[in-house]
């Protein structure tokens, strides 16, 4: 079996393997968020529960202490009284009041820490920090609870709303609230340090699993090589067994013709020699027979790695955007997708996140089965990214992205060229800005019959000796504009006929001719020139091509 078979085998049991870990990862994270969330709502729902018993008693009297002074923003009658027969002074605690000196209890706690806040707090104790005012203002927009965990300070931040009931009005109501609305919250800092040790055993079990199968399962692949190459050789000491013997048969045939021209009156040694042929006949048919078993076994073993290769693709086509999706938020466009090979090293993502319309088109390092591994962990990478941060600036997600790159292949110890170019768009459907940056791969807009060229920065996403910063484009959109996306594989295609690239010059040509026809014919053009050129000879690389024409009356759809 040759090599590069051998290394396509081995490198579709590292996927496997790689992808179950990493979704064995992504559940502990997810468990342990539940874990550190239900622990984070059992806290809120026991200060709440002792607010609750305090607002429903009007407040509680405690002694004034050093401590425990009268508070100055709590304005009711009779707030501060005195009991002669006892000699004490007791002043009112409101809840509010009550749960900030709990939470100030809390900070002799190592482990977990709260706080009482507002957006109009009455005392500035209860002044909310950066992170609070985000999610007060959160709360306004419909949200009851958050957590999240902040990596620097290693700590998971809970935050729940604190809405207005009836028994908070005899303190707050000369601020204007009513019944219902979103008074502020309560925060919880649990330390992250016990779950992080948690998940890093967890994970560390996980992997050292996934180590030994991978393992195993490698070298099961290569005693199963090992043993289909031993029965080929075997079969063709076999094939050369049955050769020799046909040299033998030819050879009696002509003895045979001999001895009859020569002994045609021996009738018994002819019949002799008879039996002798039909005895080395039967040997033959017995050893045809035999090479048709291992034709069986050869087919067999053919049809497993092509079933595996296949299964590769269907996954990889799985993680592309669906027509179906896309449909929903462009209306005229067209996708040209050739794979040089069953797995390709190109992708495509196109997403509607908010009003924001996310299009992206990149060329990993390589192409087959390596380019489509590249390719799942750029879309993976990718996705999160525009989910998790600021989509309205290009620029900054690819050099989040980069980084996110450099981090993946660091933590195996590599820092080899493992990259991808891209174009990456963003379409703000109120405005109809578009914001681009480019790693390599450029964006091109034909507006009134003239081509204007977006160049891209000349960076990859991947290790690169002179690293800067992707330059992020803006560009209000006009009517009838057409946006071009591509990687390098069209114009990168070698001719059939004297074998020299298409070029970018020849491309932008096409473009401007075929622009101003409907999207479909547009594809089945670039098509057809893509195989004329390509003739006879093998498609250089892979190609993808994304059009897509913007105007009033058929813009990217803002639903």
């Amino acid at each position: 079996m040759k090599f590069t078979k051998k290394f396509l085998i081995i490198i579709v049991w590292t996927a496997f393997i790689s992808i179950s870990c990493i979704w064995n990862f992504y559940v502990i994270d997810k468990n342990i968020n539940l874990v550190v969330k239900k622990q984070s709502q059992s806290f809120f729902n026991g200060i709440q529960t002792t607010r609750e018993w305090g607002a429903e008693h009007g407040g509680v009297y405690v002694p004034i202490t050093e401590t425990t002074k009268p508070n100055p923003y709590l304005n009711v009658p009779n707030r501060d009284i005195y009991i002669d027969s006892l000699n004490i002074a007791l002043t009112k605690v409101n809840p509010a009041f009550m749960t900030r000196q709990i939470g100030e209890l809390s900070l002799k706690n190592d482990d977990v820490v709260f706080h009482i806040t507002s957006l109009m707090p009455l005392r500035p104790q209860n002044k909310a920090d950066n992170w609070e005012t985000i999610q007060l203002r959160k709360f306004e927009e419909g949200a009851t609870e958050v957590l999240e965990y902040i990596k620097e300070d290693s700590i998971y931040r809970y935050m729940a709303v604190l809405p207005v009931k009836k028994a908070c009005m005899q303190c707050h109501a000369q601020q204007g609230y009513e019944i219902g609305d979103i008074r502020g919250g309560i925060s919880i800092n649990i330390k992250a340090k016990d779950y992080q040790k948690t998940v890093f055993s967890q994970k560390l079990n996980i992997l050292t699993f996934h180590i030994i199968f991978f393992i195993i399962g490698v070298v099961g692949i290569l005693l199963f090589i090992w043993f289909s190459e031993k029965q080929l050789r075997k079969l063709k000491h076999e094939k050369q067994i049955v050769q020799e013997k046909n040299r033998r048969i030819e050879s009696d045939e002509i003895k045979i013709k001999t001895q009859l021209e020569e002994l045609q009156a021996s009738s018994e040694e002819l019949r002799q020699n008879n039996e002798e042929l039909l005895t080395l006949n039967d040997n033959l048919t017995e050893a045809n027979d035999l090479i048709k078993e291992k034709n069986k076994i050869i087919k067999k073993t053919h049809k497993n790695i092509t079933d595996s290769i296949n299964y590769a693709k269907t996954i990889q086509e799985s993680l592309l955007t669906s027509k179906t999706l896309i449909n929903k938020y462009i209306d005229e466009y067209f996708i040209l997708f050739k794979a040089k090979e069953q797995v390709s090293g190109d992708f495509y993502y196109i997403n509607k996140i908010g009003k924001h319309i996310t299009i992206a088109i990149a060329d990993c390092t390589g192409h087959g089965v390596p380019g489509g591994f590249l390719t799942m962990l750029g879309i993976t990478h990718l996705h999160e990214i525009l989910n998790r941060k600021e989509t309205g600036n290009p620029g900054y997600a690819l050099d989040f992205l980069r980084e996110r790159f450099k981090k993946t292949f660091k933590k195996f110890g590599s820092n080899k060229n493992h990259a991808l170019d891209i174009a990456l768009c963003v379409i703000d459907t109120e405005t109809n800005m578009l914001q681009y940056a480019g790693a390599y791969n450029p964006l091109i807009i034909i507006r009134n019959n003239k081509l204007i060229e977006y160049k891209a920065t000349r960076n990859p996403i991947g290790f690169y000796p002179k690293e800067k910063n992707f330059k992020n484009n803006e560009i209000q959109l006009q009517d009838n504009d057409f946006i071009y996306l591509f990687t390098d594989g069209f114009q990168d295609q070698l001719s059939g006929k004297d074998n020299v690239k298409l070029k970018s010059t020849s491309f932008k040509k096409i473009l401007i001719d075929i622009h101003k026809l409907p999207v479909k014919i547009q594809e089945n053009k670039l098509n057809k020139i893509f195989e004329d050129w390509k003739d006879k000879s093998q498609q250089t690389d892979d190609v993808l091509i994304f059009g897509m024409k913007f105007s009033q009356q058929t813009k990217v759809k803002n639903d």
